[in-house]
This record gives structure tokens, C-alpha cells and sequence, in this order.
């Protein structure tokens, strides 16, 4: 069970308040993740100032979501590595415990 207290956080992206109840230990990765975003909506606003805001939120969305998948993409392949990792040792210590003493 999750007894951690909920806080309510307002963040500003581009203007627009969102008001959102965390636990409170996460308090300051929203906050975080809030300039984050504003970071990266600004840059793109920059470097592209002829695109909607519309196509600037669909531009944030594919970056985090490509982001997310590929993190999650690395972490399987370091998660196989470690499997493999043990088995290979689990395959040493057997060999060892089956030498004669």
C-alpha cells in the first residue's frame, strides 16, 4: 500500500497551468520534467517559428516518446546482458563445485 502524502503542483507549459497531485517525493521530478518541457518548447518555438503550437507539441511528444522507448530498449538489453551474465557464472561455480577436492 502507498501511504505517501499527495501534493498538488501547478505547472506552467507554454502558458498553460496544469494543476496535478503527486506524491510529494516526486515533487521535484515534475518539476524537473516541467522545464524541461518549457526548455524544449522554446528551443523548437526558436528554431522553428513558422510551426503551430500544435506541431510544437507533436514535435515534444515524438522526442519524449522516442526517448522513453529507446531508454526502455537499452535497458532490455542491459537486463539480457546481466541474465546472461549469470547464467555464465552460475555455469562457473557449478563446474567448480563439481571438482574433485
Amino acid at each position: 500500500m502507498n501511504t505517501s502524502k499527495k501534493i498538488k503542483l501547478d505547472i506552467v507549459i507554454a502558458g498553460e497551468v496544469l494543476s496535478v497531485s503527486v506524491p510529494e517525493e516526486q515533487r521535484l521530478l515534475i518539476k524537473e520534467t516541467e522545464l524541461n518541457v518549457q526548455k524544449k518548447f522554446s528551443d523548437l518555438r526558436r528554431n522553428f517559428p513558422r510551426k503551430s503550437e500544435k506541431e510544437i507539441f507533436a514535435m515534444i511528444a515524438f522526442q519524449f516518446a522516442f526517448d522513453f522507448y529507446e531508454q526502455a530498449e537499452q535497458m532490455n538489453k542491459a537486463l539480457r546482458a546481466v541474465e546472461i551474465l549469470d547464467e555464465d557464472l552460475g555455469t562457473l561455480i557449478g563446474a567448480d563445485e563439481n571438482k574433485p577436492k
